[in-house]
């Protein structure tokens, strides 16, 4: 996925939804996108996978290149073969017409025309690969939050999408489900689909991400690495809270408490790493 000066505007609308973004995504390499509310999050994962031309039908200047396709230019089936979304609420992704899960997530490849053996194969990869074969008979609509979450990733992953977006996927789980989905989310990466992963706050997924995009009413304000990112001063003007363990490290180091020998940390292992280290020699 490459971006190139884009910049998009809804219909009616006169004020961009997204202004002046240029990134590359490489295949296998994760990208976190934070920001507040309305900073511009959702319209961006619209973007990517394409929805913004042909759903939206929003006014897009720039390039964009989706897994070599331009989406101005490509049929939507086009593009969801090579980009799948997941959306925030997974109850809004379910048809609700299908009475198993294994119906819900053949629904994609029936769509492409695919014949019965290969839709069976889809789905049994997809299920096995979000960790719930098991409920492969269940109602969809009888579903905890963290399955139907999970549930709804499989029908994407059924397509085989090169790139796979997640707008926001634990904003609605327990710390168990959040856990369960990032685990899958690096099992994808480690098998060379490119991820975009919203968030609010960095939390647990910044371990993940090879870089971090920090959106700000539409706008590119921080993009890099997750080290760079998340200890820049800037980051509190976004509204985007720094993640807890940095803010700890910090009271730790002006209280004389923090290793002297230690730089400061910046990831959630180098923080625990240094913590062991404070309660070691407090021992």
């Amino acid at each position: 996925m490459e971006l190139r000066n884009i910049s998009c505007r809804y219909p009616g609308e006169e004020t961009p939804a997204l202004e002046d973004i240029s990134l590359r995504l490489e295949s296998g390499e994760i990208l976190l996108v934070l920001g507040a509310s309305a900073s511009g999050k959702s319209s961006f994962c619209r973007l990517v996978c394409g929805l913004m031309h042909h759903f939206y039908r929003a006014h897009v200047d720039g390039e964009l290149s989706l897994c070599g396709l331009d989406p101005s230019r490509a049929s939507l089936d086009g593009c969801v073969r090579r980009a799948g979304m997941v959306f925030q609420r997974p109850e809004n992704q379910l048809t609700g017409t299908r009475f198993t899960v294994a119906e819900e997530v053949a629904v994609g490849p029936e769509n492409l025309g695919l014949d019965r053996p290969a839709i069976q194969r889809r789905v049994d990869q997809a299920l096995d690969m979000v960790g719930i074969p098991h409920l492969a008979g269940r109602n969809p609509m009888s579903l905890s939050g963290g399955e139907r979450q999970r549930t709804a990733l499989a029908t994407v992953l059924a397509m085989e999408p090169q790139l796979v977006v997640l707008d926001e996927p634990a904003s609605q789980l327990d710390p168990q489900g959040e856990h369960q989905v990032l685990t899958i989310v690096r099992k994808l990466a480690d098998r060379g689909c490119g991820i975009v992963m919203t968030a609010s706050d960095a939390g647990h997924a910044a371990n993940l991400a090879d870089r971090i995009l920090v959106l700000r009413e539409g706008r590119p304000a921080l993009f890099g690495a997750p080290a760079q990112v998340l200890a820049s001063k800037q980051l509190a003007e976004t509204g985007v809270p720094a993640p807890v363990w940095m803010d700890l490290a910090r009271r730790a180091m002006r209280e004389g408490l923090w290793p002297r020998e230690k730089a400061f940390p910046l990831s959630m292992d180098e923080a625990a790493q240094g913590f062991r280290e404070v309660l070691r020699h407090a021992d």
